[in-house]
């Protein structure tokens, strides 16, 4: 369950609030000024949260940044309540940390310091006072290196995924919040280019024209998933942001939905559930944006970045595209990908033509915050004769899995070698498709391994 670590993580967690400690004075002025920033003032409810959890970890208080304590301490839980059953310091917490990354992406200058609560625990960091440790390269874990599906993902770690994720807070605070129209014309990447990297060169070779092409662009096409928000109103008929679908909460589910929902909807006396199915896009496909962007500039190549609603023939036969995210999010990639051999469905990846040791279906399965996804990378040539690459998880956490093994050439450079060698002449073809698994604990890609290719059509 989130909140729960074990032993040797939780001794860490104290020891490292126990090296900051000299700096107290300085953190509870930076959590002043974060209690009342922009990010914060909307909800008395995180702001409670992070200056309890923040004061026990000054004060040595360990016992009490446990879910049941903090339950009691912050939220008048009872002592016996079912912490299973009633998620408020979980929903509060994953509120809190989406409040600091907003509140450092955007405050101005460089703060005094960071205040980080990890997921997993309840514990808070305080960064910015001592040097960062040695990060562990991709691929090696106590300098042992890992083969094959062994290889753990950089998103293996909470403090990895964290730092990833603090380089990226701008950009996945825009795609939280929807992407404006304006973005269709904004370049992903701006910059000089990185020194050359031999590393990257075949990805040349495996990207085509999506790398090359000097007389077509290259776009990323985000997502839009449809999503139902739990909205509030004063008026028992009518949302504060009615769309074209709108159903009245009854009274029986507000008891469920009003605890996990923000400060401002859940103070309204009426509630619904409205649909919107342009304004936002996934985590993952975000992630995975900006690591094609990361590996573009390797390459020299600019991007530009759309959404999947925005795509029609007119636009697409002029540009290549690079589709992130489950087909079902998107109407383009299910009426314009032709069947192939691998079929992604809405739980499940088909296999048309297993080969021998391969499964017909690939199902996505969950155990808690556990679960196991699968992934594609799918390249086509459109009948315009550009190219559309695909990729796609069963779930957002899958897409951001893929993302990563596709932009790391230490990973991918072998599925290339593979793809030359099953392809009938001596190049990369137009048309192919790569399996993958990927490990998805609390939200986070793990692990991804490879399963399996085709190369070129329905073989």
């Amino acid at each position: 369950m989130p909140g729960k670590r074990d032993h040797a993580s939780h001794e860490a967690a104290i020891a490292r609030v126990a090296g900051a400690l000299p700096h107290a004075n300085v953190i509870k002025a930076h959590l002043r000024e974060i209690l009342n920033s922009a990010a914060f003032r909307g909800s008395r409810r995180s702001r409670e949260f992070l200056n309890h959890v923040v004061e026990c970890a000054l004060a040595a208080q360990w016992e009490r940044l446990k879910e049941r304590s903090l339950g009691i301490d912050v939220f008048s839980r009872d002592a016996s309540y079912d912490t299973g059953g009633d998620s408020i310091v979980r929903v509060t917490a994953s509120d809190v940390r989406k409040r600091l990354m907003q509140h450092y992406a955007e405050c101005d200058g460089t703060p005094a310091c960071r205040i980080e609560i990890p997921a997993g625990s309840y514990i808070p960091e305080f960064a910015g006072f001592d040097e960062p440790p040695p990060r562990i390269p991709l691929g090696e874990v106590n300098g042992i290196p890992l083969r094959g599906a062994d290889r753990v993902s950089s998103f293996g770690s909470h403090s990895a995924a964290q730092e990833r994720f603090a380089k990226m807070a701008l950009l996945l605070l825009v795609a939280a919040v929807g992407w404006a129209l304006g973005m269709v014309s904004a370049h992903l990447i701006s910059g000089p280019s990185p020194k050359a990297d031999s590393r990257y060169a075949f990805y040349r070779e495996l990207l085509g024209p999506i790398a090359t092409d000097s007389v077509h662009e290259t776009e990323v096409a985000l997502s839009n998933p449809r999503l139902l928000l739990y909205v509030g109103s004063n008026n028992p008929a009518t949302p504060i942001w009615p769309s074209t679908v709108n159903a009245r909460v009854p009274a029986e589910l507000e008891k469920i939905l009003n605890p996990s929902a923000n400060d401002v909807q859940a103070k309204y006396p009426f509630h619904f559930l409205t649909l919107a199915g342009q304004d936002y896009t996934g985590m993952g496909e975000a992630i995975s944006a900006f690591n094609l962007g990361q590996l573009m500039l390797h390459l020299d190549r600019p991007l530009r970045v759309t959404e999947a609603r925005f795509l029609n023939w007119g636009a697409a036969r002029n540009v290549h595209l690079i589709l992130l995210g489950a087909p079902q999010m998107s109407s383009w990639v299910q009426e314009n990908m032709e069947r192939s051999n691998f079929t992604m469905e809405h739980d499940a990846i088909t296999n048309a033509r297993p080969l021998s040791g391969e499964r017909k279906v690939y199902s996505r399965s969950a155990n808690g915050n556990v679960s196991e996804d699968y992934g594609l990378i799918w390249m086509a040539r459109l009948p315009s004769g550009s190219r559309q690459l695909l990729m796609a998880g069963l779930t957002s956490a899958g897409t951001a899995g893929v993302g990563d093994f596709f932009c790391d050439p230490n990973r991918m450079r072998p599925v290339y070698e593979q793809l030359r060698g099953a392809s009938k002449t001596a190049s990369i073809p137009s048309d192919w498709q790569v399996l993958l698994h990927i490990h998805v604990r609390e939200s986070l890609p793990l692990q991804v391994s490879f399963i399996s290719l085709r190369a070129g059509g329905m073989n």
